[in-house]
């Protein structure tokens, strides 16, 4: 009997499915961001390939996939003087604050002071 796998991104390390029994069956679901997804797990699937082995693979446990949830991986915000302001606009006092929430998804806590500064703060 030969062993049926599915990987993903041509990757052979990257194995979403396995069966000894010669045949393998795996679902994926389209998210919001119009990427394929495997249940349980937030990697990207742009490609699969299905694989077919004489020699079972070695019963060596794979160490999971960590990716970061995609909420989690936005850059920071860039800070913006005004752009050709008037007699009565300036810059303010700009400070933004990065935190996670519960659910882990990065959240950008932005305070604007009215007074008037030369430059833009800038914290991470």
């Amino acid at each position: 009997m030969q062993t049926a796998i599915i990987y993903a991104n041509g990757i052979k390390t990257n194995l979403l499915a396995m069966s000894p029994t010669g045949m393998v069956q795996l679902t994926l679901t389209c998210d919001d961001n119009i990427h394929w997804k495997v249940s349980k797990s937030m990697a990207n699937v742009w490609n699969v390939t299905c694989l077919l082995r004489d020699i079972p693979i070695p019963t060596t446990p794979l160490p999971p996939i960590t990716t970061p949830i995609p909420c989690s991986t936005c850059l920071n915000i860039r800070a913006e003087r005004v752009k050709n302001p008037s007699l009565t606009e300036g810059d303010g006092k700009l400070v933004i604050t990065y935190m996670q929430n519960q659910l882990g998804c990065r959240v950008a806590q932005i305070l604007c002071n009215a007074s008037v500064v030369s430059g833009l703060d800038h914290f991470a």
